[in-house]
């Protein structure tokens, strides 16, 4: 394999592996449809847990981006689930879950740099 196509390989399964965990538990601990009087609409939750696990895609699109790394920010988010835990321990689960995601995905994208530098 060459230093290109594993450069390529390793930034699709970093982007994976920090993207798809959060959002699989996010779906799985909270509906993505709310029924509210006779309509369903779209659940508020759902949407800020859905956005945050899109964190480390729009972090790789916006290099110049100014702003905590991913895995900081779920360590953060983490944190503050344990402290609302009684109130929400699916939360927890879920930054627990992006947490350990995001710290996968942080080395995957460290050992990917390697090769970028080969390309």
């Amino acid at each position: 394999m060459t230093p290109r196509c594993k450069y390529y390989v390793l930034t699709a399964a970093a982007l994976a592996v920090s993207i798809l965990p959060p959002l699989f538990a996010t779906l799985h601990f909270f509906p993505l449809w709310v029924k509210t009087s006779a309509e369903a609409t779209l659940s508020g939750t759902v949407c800020v847990l859905l956005l945050l696990s899109l964190i480390p895609f729009g972090k790789y699109l916006m290099q110049m981006l100014k702003s905590p790394s991913a895995p900081i920010v779920w360590g953060l988010f983490t944190v503050l689930m344990f402290v609302m835990k009684s109130i929400a321990a699916q939360m927890f689960v879920v930054g627990v879950v992006g947490t350990i995601a995001n710290l996968a995905g942080a080395v995957l994208f460290k050992v990917r740099k390697r090769y970028k530098e080969e390309v």
